[in-house]
């Protein structure tokens, strides 16, 4: 499941057309702990997710389905960005 979150981490925060600094510096979480985030070598705290989540105008709800949506598919589709680099 970590691994789902991170690469819906990445892929809500590429839809917004938002790096990585720019995320940073709207959801006051530092750009290194995003990218830990993102490539799943740290686990986010719910906070953190919050904190991203309202940063990139998305409820956290919200992002818990697009997350149990890949889950139900079995993965396929966050192993799929994950073979195409993301």
């Amino acid at each position: 499941m970590n691994n789902i979150v991170s690469l819906e981490l990445r892929a809500l925060r590429k839809e917004r057309k938002l790096t990585q600094p720019e995320l940073s510096r709207l959801s006051g979480i530092p750009q290194n702990q995003i990218s830990s985030m993102e490539t799943a070598s740290r686990s986010p705290s719910f906070q953190n997710i919050c904190k991203l989540c309202n940063a990139m105008n998305i409820s956290c709800d919200e992002f818990w389905r697009r997350c149990k949506i890949k889950v139900d598919l079995g993965g396929e589709e966050a192993k799929e960005e994950q073979a195409e680099g993301g």
